[in-house]
């Protein structure tokens, strides 16, 4: 063993039957109690950040975002509901006396290729 302060799980992501995300988690070094993971910090940037924490306060952390059984998770409610999202939206447009939005022309394959990787596939 090394003096580093975690060590990998030995598990697999095929060993797991579990959604990605907690395949991600099986990927986080442990080692004397405390769990050393990533994270994505949006505030310095959407820079990626390693931090770590006891293992208790990590799956105290980590089961702050398990739904009790029985409940549903809401991502957009309201205007971005997606039955009601082109109505609405198109309702505050009027409000507010703004035109429609202008869809941007139409693009074929070959000038998205271009673009993108700067080949011709045309010549």
């Amino acid at each position: 063993m090394d003096d580093t302060p975690c060590q990998r799980f030995f598990l697999e992501p095929d060993q797991l039957h579990a959604p990605r995300r907690h395949q991600q988690l099986a990927s986080a070094l442990l080692r004397n109690g405390r769990v050393l993971f990533h994270y994505r910090d949006r505030a310095a940037g959407d820079i990626r950040q390693t931090a770590c924490l006891p293992a208790d306060e990590f799956l105290r952390r980590l089961l702050c975002h398990v739904l009790p059984s029985g409940f549903q998770r809401i991502r957009h409610y309201g205007l971005l509901a997606s039955r009601t999202k082109q109505v609405r939206l198109a309702r505050c447009r009027q409000v507010l006396g703004m035109p429609a939005p202008v869809p941007p022309p139409k693009k074929s394959t070959a000038q998205r290729v271009l673009a993108l990787l700067g080949i011709d596939i045309e010549r």
